[in-house]
C-alpha cells in the first residue's frame, strides 16, 4: 500500500509546522511507533490501520531526514526504500 499525495502533504506539513523540539520529538515518536511495528510482524500480519501508520511514520522521518540533510527528492526516494526495508521487510 503506498500513501496517497493527500497523506504525502499532510506529512509535509506536520513537519514544516513542527519547531526544532518537536522536530525531535516526531522523530522519536516515528521510530518508537516503526519499531513496535516490526515486533509485531513477527507475531502476525499487520492490520490495514498499522500499515498506514507504519508508512506515515516512515514519510514523516524521511522528510525529517531530507530536512536536516538539505536532500531532494532524490534522497527521500532512496531512504524510503532503506526505511521500509529496515522496518517492515523480512
Amino acid at each position: 500500500m503506498s500513501l496517497s499525495r493527500a497523506d504525502q502533504d499532510a506529512a509535509q506539513a506536520v513537519v514544516d509546522h513542527a519547531s526544532a523540539k518537536d522536530r525531535a520529538e516526531l522523530k522519536a515518536q516515528a521510530e518508537q511507533l516503526l519499531a513496535e511495528t516490526n515486533h509485531l510482524m513477527g507475531q502476525r500480519l499487520l492490520t490495514r490501520e498499522e500499515s498506514h501508520d507504519s508508512e506515515i511514520a516512515i514519510e514523516i522521518l524521511v522528510r525529517l531526514e531530507a530536512l536536516e540533510e538539505s536532500g531532494g527528492w532524490w534522497f527521500r526516494a532512496k531512504r524510503r526504500v532503506q526505511l521500509i526495508q529496515m522496518y517492515l521487510g523480512n
